[in-house]
């Protein structure tokens, strides 16, 4: 079930689906010379940042350079304070192959027509 984000302090340490637009990058290394990244998406109702660890983000930065809305599907956690989802999949929106039809549609600003669920 997909979560806005102005929900996500709702959810701390449980897993959610959002779906989002990416706003900002940061590429960073780790001690050990690993990549990972730091990434701010949007969604409708608010601005939530996300943590791609090194082994998630090589399986998923091409998906970072695409114009697309991403499913982000993760774990939030709470960081002295600070909301940010663990991501553990990041999916291009319409490539969601088991989409359910639904007569609950999303349809608000730019993102129109998104299913409730994207599994």
């Amino acid at each position: 079930r997909r979560v806005w984000a102005a929900d996500i302090p709702h959810y701390v340490g449980r897993p959610i689906t959002l779906i989002g637009h990416q706003i900002t990058r940061k590429q960073v290394r780790t001690k050990g010379g690993d990549l990972m990244s730091f990434v701010s998406f949007e969604d409708e109702s608010a601005l939530y940042e996300t943590v791609l660890f090194p082994h998630l983000y090589q399986r998923f930065y091409p998906l970072l350079f695409q114009r697309t809305p991403l499913v982000v599907e993760g774990v939030v956690q709470n960081d002295h304070g600070a909301l940010i989802i663990e991501v553990r999949s990041l999916t291009l929106l319409g490539s969601c192959t088991t989409m359910a039809e639904s007569p609950q549609w999303t349809k608000r600003s730019r993102y129109e027509r998104i299913p409730p669920y994207c599994r």
